[in-house]
């Protein structure tokens, strides 16, 4: 059943009939059921928990941590957009070296795709649009990797039973080291390192 939302979305779409659908991804195609995207973060915690890491952080102290640790990483670069590693590395030194920032890493991205939701009205934007031969990129101002991404989309979208054409292309602002409100647009080439 078609959602009023859907037949808009699909509606303007055959209107401007664009060469190329662009997307954002966090709260346009993917959802996370908090409140504010950081209360992701006191879930972290059970996954490292889950994974064997004996170190126990309640959930409030993770939290504060994990913000504190984001910030950090942003002062440090001149730009402001930093990756998940960067983070992952000021948390890691923020908890005294354990879990190591790879440890953090692998439960964080476990936590977002524990919880990671698809809209179901722009998955079907995304396949009518497929469907006339229009491919879609997503764009985010975001720490996480492109492939972390893609990553996030699938588990969303097997989750939904929704069966999504890959994204021509992902482009994140940490990976870029620039956000959509900035130089991110005005980029040409592959992703800087």
């Amino acid at each position: 059943m078609s959602s009023p939302r859907r037949q808009r979305l699909i509606e303007r779409f055959d209107a401007v009939r664009p060469r190329v659908l662009s997307l954002d991804v966090f709260d346009t195609l993917l959802a996370r059921p908090f409140e504010q995207p950081t209360d992701l973060f006191a879930q972290v915690p059970g996954a490292l928990h889950r994974a064997g890491d004996p170190a126990a952080v309640a959930a409030p102290d993770y939290l504060r941590l994990r913000v504190a640790a984001e910030a950090s990483a942003r002062r440090s670069h001149p730009s402001g957009e930093i990756t998940v590693e960067e983070v992952c590395a000021e948390l890691s030194r923020a908890l005294g070296g354990a879990p190591c920032a790879e440890a953090l890493l692998e439960a964080e991205i476990a936590t977002e795709r524990a919880f990671i939701a698809l809209d179901r009205d722009v998955a079907a934007l995304i396949t009518h649009a497929h469907a006339r031969g229009v491919p879609y990129v997503l764009v985010s101002d975001m720490y996480l990797r492109a492939e972390h991404i893609r990553s996030l989309l699938a588990a969303a979208a097997e989750g939904s039973g929704v069966d999504l054409p890959p994204p021509l292309e992902v482009v994140v602002s940490g990976g870029r080291r620039a956000n959509k409100g900035g130089a991110m647009f005005d980029e040409r080439g592959p992703p800087r390192r």
